[in-house]
């Protein structure tokens, strides 16, 4: 059984990353992300035929990226959360790895910081006028 969970989430990323794969898809999703916009309308705004916008919409919707609903006559069309709260999954997934790379990046800055800082104490401590500058002996 969970041969077929991991299988049917691959084939979610699949079509997600599928539907991504294409700039026109990618034009229609940030248009969306400004507003719903009617589907005359993004034909209006593509340099696509309404067939052509009306197959990456499909592509769209069947990976949950966008939704399509009727307002009389027309057809209205608005991100979906559920094709991007998968991605959001599979990317925090691999997060993770990226926090850990980060963190120990840090430590190795933070561990340069330190050496420096000591040098240059050492440094300061090398050159600041002494005991031994000052003339002995003398009246």
């Amino acid at each position: 059984m969970s041969d077929m969970i991991c299988m049917d989430r691959a084939s979610r990323h699949d079509l997600i990353f599928a539907a991504l794969a294409d700039p026109h898809r990618r034009a229609i999703l940030a248009m969306l992300r400004e507003a719903p916009r009617a589907v005359g309308e993004l034909v209006g705004r593509l340099p696509l035929t309404q067939p052509g916008v009306t197959k990456h919409l499909g592509i769209l919707e069947r990976a949950g990226l966008i939704r399509r609903r009727a307002e009389g006559r027309r057809r209205i069309c608005e991100l979906s959360g559920q094709g991007f709260a998968t991605l959001d999954d599979w990317l925090g997934s691999y997060r993770g790895v990226w926090e850990a790379s980060l963190d120990r990046l840090a430590a190795m800055a933070e561990e340069e910081t330190r050496h420096d800082d000591r040098d240059a104490d050492r440094r300061a401590d090398r050159d600041a006028p002494g005991d031994a500058d000052r003339g002995h002996g003398e009246p």
